[in-house]
């Protein structure tokens, strides 16, 4: 789930989303065609979340 932080810059708004990256696979031609090719985006790696227990067991027996 994507989760979002705004901050006000005059005259623009700058959100700070945070979504995974294969949320992000296509989103700037989707941000170019609403802008009309005006609006422009980076990433940048904030965390990792933690594995979930049954994948990292399942991961574990595979290799232990």
């Amino acid at each position: 789930m994507a989760k979002a932080r705004f901050e006000r810059l005059k005259p623009h708004r700058k959100r700070r989303p945070v979504a995974s990256p294969a949320n992000m696979f296509g989103y700037i031609n989707t941000l170019r065609f609403m802008s009309s090719g005006r609006a422009n985006f980076t990433m940048q790696f904030d965390h990792y979340d933690p594995v979930p227990r049954n994948i990292s067991e399942e991961i574990q027996s595979q290799y232990a």
